[in-house]
């Protein structure tokens, strides 16, 4: 817009510079009388009338511009907050479908904790150094999400798409270890947890 404005001054300046000139002229030509001065007169008419006309269109356009920005400004904010609500409630529904997938999965993991906590039992050994080997554990677990939880009927296409959404990325891991955790914390709480054979 500043350029606008600058562009129209300079088109507007010589203009402006004849009229005043054309006027000295007119006040040094002598008596109002003369056919000089008389003539004089109407040039400086005409150029004062198209001055005028001018500087009528240049504030015209120069209004026409500001309106015209602060429309777009207003239409920019507008699609930054339809933006920012549609991710409001994209982040919303990430968080609900993940607590309801962890509640299914606690669920299953209910379902199968006797088994999951005497494999862990008989699966996490001390060694002779008494340092803990849960390599096998490790296993069993992703042995236990791939053939239990993501084999679950009612949960097996929600996975899939997950997986394959824009937000499977984000989600998969989280999730991962979100039942991971969701298993130890079960074990750990549960009455028949066994500790590690030495």
């Amino acid at each position: 817009m500043r350029a606008v404005i600058e562009r129209a001054l300079s088109r507007c300046s010589p203009l402006v510079l004849a009229v005043v000139l054309l006027h000295v002229l007119c006040w040094l030509s002598g008596s109002p009388m003369s056919p000089c001065r008389h003539q004089l007169g109407r040039i400086h008419g005409r150029l004062t009338i198209m001055t005028v006309g001018l500087w009528v269109l240049l504030l015209a356009s120069l209004g026409l511009a500001v309106l015209y920005e602060r429309r777009l400004q207003r239409e920019e904010t507008e699609l930054e907050t339809k933006r920012k609500k549609k991710m409001a409630t994209t982040e919303r529904d990430e968080l609900e479908e993940r607590q309801q997938f962890l509640k299914s999965c606690q669920r299953l993991i209910d379902e199968h904790l006797q088994t999951l906590s005497r494999k862990r039992g008989e699966l996490m050994r001390a060694d002779d150094y008494g340092i803990t080997d849960s390599s096998q554990w490790e296993d069993e677990k992703g042995y236990f999400l791939e053939k239990i939880l993501f084999a679950d009927p009612d949960w097996a296409p929600e996975l899939v798409r997950l997986r394959k959404g824009l937000r499977s990325a984000r989600l998969s891991s989280e999730d991962v270890a979100g039942i991971d955790a969701l298993i130890e914390d079960a074990i750990d709480h549960s009455p028949q947890d066994a500790e590690p054979v030495a």
